[in-house]
């Protein structure tokens, strides 16, 4: 047989196993991956939430505020006009 052939024979299966190891850790990265993003998708629906809930805290106290601001300005109108006479 040639050098050639044996060659051949002898580095086929170091290639095979090579092969079949790369696709093995290459689905197992896939699988990673699809695990991750789902619990990135997670975190992310939780932040969403956490923020609508403050936004409409905000949204709440922007309104008491603007609310109380009126009040007061009435109040202190009543008085600088009872001041003046």
């Amino acid at each position: 047989m040639p050098p050639e052939v044996l060659n051949l024979l002898v580095q086929l299966p170091i290639v095979a196993v090579f092969i079949w190891y790369s696709d093995r850790m290459n689905k197992q990265f896939q699988e990673f991956l699809k695990s991750q993003r789902e619990d990135d998708r997670i975190v992310i629906r939780s932040l969403v939430t956490q923020i609508e809930c403050m936004d409409q805290r905000l949204e709440n106290h922007d309104v008491t505020t603007t609310e109380a601001i009126a009040v007061m300005k009435e109040r202190t109108k009543n008085r600088r006009a009872e001041s003046r006479q």
